[in-house]
């Protein structure tokens, strides 16, 4: 199979000079169009389909990114997802992640209600959700037991299910429903955490405690026993100074 730098350079005359001066819409309309005709070189299904989840510059780089999930039959395929970078009116590269191979049937023998009842049942909360569960048809591809390299795929239920009742009852969690037996693939604790105290490495005094602490924006890495008003991990979106 043709590397995806390859494939690119072979695509470029797709969109040469098209791209330019273009809305964003515009953008992504063309970039889905040229991965509907890279299909049969990508190795995918003619079943293949693909959906925008956003599209950005790429401050980097110049350009645009944009960054697509793949769909199978019209089902998301879980971790399918590639990253399409034009420039210049021309593509520039293509982060391909998707899945290739994929044979099941598409159509579920449960209904979202049902797999989401599957989940409630065996999680078996006290109290109230934090938020409206969720449930969505995805397929996934999993290996079918440790140590093969043998994978299966399979038509499931992406349940997320969020329990936010202090101490007793806190947490996050997803499933992963068979769509035709209602049997839990898969379930997995998905509540994120951070410690008041981290633990640093550092080059010459080994390993260090450092505090980090919640902020509007999320999170910030900041040690206020060191340096002069305290030393914190600062973002510079490329720059090279300007971090206050």
């Amino acid at each position: 199979m043709p590397s995806s730098r390859l494939l690119c350079i072979l695509a470029a005359g797709l969109l040469a000079g098209a791209l330019s001066a273009r809305s964003p819409q515009a953008t992504e309309t063309l970039a889905l169009g040229l991965l509907q005709d890279l299909r049969p070189a990508l190795g995918l299904e003619p079943c293949t389909t693909f959906l925008v989840r956003r599209s950005a510059p790429d401050a980097l780089l110049g350009g645009t990114y944009v960054r697509v999930d793949q769909y199978y039959q019209g089902v998301k395929v879980l971790g399918g997802e590639a990253i399409l970078h034009l420039r210049g009116g021309r593509t520039r590269d293509l982060t391909d992640g998707f899945k290739r191979g994929l044979t099941l049937d598409a159509k579920p023998g449960l209904t979202a209600s049902e797999a989401l009842a599957v989940a409630i049942a065996d999680l078996a909360p006290a109290g109230p959700f934090a938020h409206p569960p969720t449930c969505e048809l995805v397929v996934a591809r999993r290996k079918l037991g440790p140590g093969t390299p043998v994978l299966r795929d399979a038509l499931v239920y992406h349940v997320h299910v969020a329990l936010e009742n202090g101490v007793p009852e806190t947490a996050h969690v997803d499933y992963l429903v068979d769509a035709h037996t209602g049997a839990i693939a898969r379930r997995w604790d998905s509540l994120e955490t951070v410690e008041e105290v981290g633990t640093g490495h550092s080059q010459y005094s080994g390993t260090v405690s450092i505090i980090t602490a919640a902020s509007d924006s999320g999170f910030e890495l900041r040690d206020p026993t060191r340096g002069k008003g305290g030393n914190r991990v600062v973002d510079l979106h490329h720059g090279t100074g300007g971090g206050g």
